[in-house]
């Protein structure tokens, strides 16, 4: 099973309340594989921490590796561009990268499910990014309320009600193998699943009175 969810914010806490509401939530208590990106697993001991907690770098190898393990895999496809867009732009999902998960997803059989989360925006709401800070240090320095500011104090997350919401699961059964090299189907399959997600978005937002209730 593929969880596809929107993401936000300079660290991967939508990833770790995904992994908690479905390990809380199923009956299995199965608690799924988060996939996160390259330059939060490159920082100074990271790599450990991550691991605890079940996470694992993003990329297509590591994603088919758990897979085919019957792991279930947390996914977020808009990558950098959607953790790092500024808060003005909050629960507005960008543009999935690429279609790999839905090839996985068909080569594998793997059930695809679209998930959104509110609450991720606000926990680190950021002001801008400087792209010049990135090409210097390698790595982007988001701009928040309370970092660069509070120094390492900054990274923890500001409090927010979050509500995390499971779409209709995507089953890929009877598709043939063979459209999993199909660019149009695969294509017109990230579109359906971005849809959704931001259909559920929302519809989501309305029903939450406040940031904190």
């Amino acid at each position: 099973m593929l969880f596809v969810a929107n993401s936000a914010g300079i660290l991967p806490w939508d990833a770790l309340m995904i992994a908690h509401a479905i390990e809380r939530a199923h009956p299995t208590h199965g608690r799924p594989r988060a996939l996160v990106a390259d330059w939060i697993a490159t920082l100074p001991f990271s790599q450990s921490r991550l691991a605890r907690l079940g996470a694992v770098r993003a990329c297509a190898e590591n994603a088919e590796r758990l897979l085919a393990q019957d792991h279930w895999v947390i996914a977020f496809p808009e990558g950098q561009k959607g953790a790092l867009k500024p808060f003005r732009e909050r629960y507005r999902l960008q543009r999935f990268a690429r279609g790999g998960f839905v090839s996985l997803a068909v080569r594998l059989r793997a059930v695809l499910v679209p998930v959104a989360v509110i609450g991720s925006e606000e926990v680190h709401p950021i002001l801008f990014e400087p792209r010049i800070l990135r090409r210097l240090l390698g790595v982007p320095v988001p701009v928040t309320p309370t970092f660069p500011l509070l120094g390492p104090l900054g990274l923890m997350p500001l409090p927010s009600r979050w509500r995390i919401r499971f779409g209709e699961p995507i089953w890929f059964d009877e598709v043939p193998v063979e459209r999993a090299a199909d660019p149009l189907y695969v294509n017109r399959t990230r579109e359906l699943v971005r849809g959704a997600i931001q259909n559920l978005l929302d519809e989501e937002l309305p029903l939450r009175r406040s940031v904190f209730a």
